[in-house]
């Protein structure tokens, strides 16, 4: 798991290993470039299922259409007042 790159392995070396604030600035500025250019995800956590609150004001239909795509549930439902 992790960035398995030699380069930003050095550069984090760069930075922990700096003796001035100019090799230190440039350090972070270098890391900064490499990982802006790519594309990491720091997963959180995953569940199995949709978390959705529940009022009485809301309506959905009672019957859902042959295409239905679970992920479109909320643009089913309406307001029905108070």
């Amino acid at each position: 798991a992790g960035i398995q790159s030699p380069v930003v392995d050095s550069l984090v070396d760069s930075l922990i290993y700096a003796e001035t604030q100019e090799e230190l600035t440039a350090a972070c500025k270098a890391l900064d470039r490499v990982l802006w250019y790519g594309y990491y995800v720091v997963p959180n956590w995953y569940l199995a299922y949709h978390r959705l609150t529940f009022s009485s004001r809301f309506k959905q239909p009672k019957q859902l259409p042959v295409y239905y795509n679970p992920y479109a549930l909320l643009y089913t439902w309406w307001f029905a007042g108070e």
